[in-house]
């Protein structure tokens, strides 16, 4: 996913996002690449905070693949009646021991996407 200010899918201001801003105009195919380090192999959880002004849920819409794209778990994102109307989503996802890219891999669109957090 190109995230710039601006074009099909971007990095847009968003008040209501908690850091005034959140990646919109999602579209399947789009993505994220993040580096972690995780300090013990393990299944964590991962908080997607989302919102979803399309009036209905989007199921399995997100998924997220480890560095040889394989999907490691999908997260449904709910209705949440409006494109600033965020609500928290978790999913577990098994991760190794190290340094490491994840990838938040849309397999639909038509939700904004505020954070990602992993907690044990």
């Amino acid at each position: 996913m190109r995230v710039t200010d601006g074009g099909a899918s971007f990095v847009e201001s968003n008040p209501a996002a908690s850091g005034g801003k959140n990646v919109g105009w999602t579209a399947p195919g789009n993505w994220l690449q993040y580096r972690v380090d995780v300090a013990q192999a393990g299944t964590y959880n991962l908080e997607l905070r989302v919102a979803n002004g399309t009036g209905a849920p989007a199921t399995d819409a997100i998924s997220i693949r480890d560095a040889s794209d394989a999907t490691l778990t999908k997260a449904t994102v709910p209705d949440t009646g409006g494109w600033a109307n965020y609500q928290s989503v978790s999913t577990q996802v098994t991760l190794p021991h190290g340094d490491q890219v994840i990838t938040v891999y849309c397999e639909t669109g038509g939700f904004n996407l505020d954070y990602l957090r992993l907690t044990s």
